[in-house]
Parts: C-alpha cells; structure tokens; sequence
C-alpha cells in the first residue's frame, strides 16, 4: 500500500476523486436529513 500510495500523481487524482465522492455522499446524506428535519 505505501508503494502505491509513493506515487504522488496517483495520490492527488485519489484525493481528488475522494474529495468529489465525499461531497456526493454528504449531499445524498444532506437531502433527508433535512426532509426529515422540516417534517417534524
């Protein structure tokens, strides 16, 4: 895993897609966080 991780072009693309996927999750998660909020 270090050797894979030793590559630093490879590593920024997967902090990048990391980053993105983060973001789709937190507003997939978001979207019924805040429906069930505003029905209560």
């Amino acid at each position: 895993m270090t050797l894979f991780f030793s590559n630093s072009r490879l590593r920024t693309s997967m902090l990048r897609w990391q980053k993105a996927l983060n973001r789709g999750i937190g507003s997939v998660l978001v979207g019924p966080g805040v429906t069930l909020g505003l029905s209560h």
